[in-house]
């Protein structure tokens, strides 16, 4: 998989917000109306074309109107970052990026309990992998 660019993330980010497959007008609409960005049709179509390059998109053309099918998941993407996050700030190990996300912020009762079951999720695989 490859990284994106701020401006891609942005367009695979009304794409992923979106219900159903969506035109590179309403990709347009979307992001500047989001972000405060003044993008063209063209720039968006431009950036349409390097995500269906890089994988993430596939081109569909529905008479004079092309949308896009999303090959790769928001969570396959994020995943993917934080492992290059924790990969890069934090040696691959992510109780470092946990550490860092976690500074100068409140967490709520149902992050905690998130984390502890993802804790004991992980610690039974552990356990299970180390008995074999």
């Amino acid at each position: 998989m490859q990284s994106l660019t701020s401006k891609e993330t942005r367009v695979m980010k009304c794409l992923w917000d979106s219900e159903e497959k969506i035109t590179s007008s309403e990709i347009a609409r979307r992001a500047n109306e989001r972000y405060g960005s003044d993008w063209k049709l063209t720039t968006v179509s431009t950036f349409l074309t390097h995500l269906v390059n890089k994988g993430f998109l596939k081109m569909e053309r529905n008479g004079k109107v092309y949308t896009y099918e999303i090959l790769i998941s928001e969570e396959e993407y994020l995943q993917y970052e934080m492992e290059r996050m924790a990969d890069f700030w934090a040696g691959g190990t992510s109780g470092k990026l946990i550490a860092a996300l976690r500074r100068g912020k409140k967490i709520s009762d149902e992050d905690l309990k998130g984390l502890r079951e993802m804790i004991d999720e992980l610690e039974g695989a552990a356990h299970n992998n180390n008995s074999v």
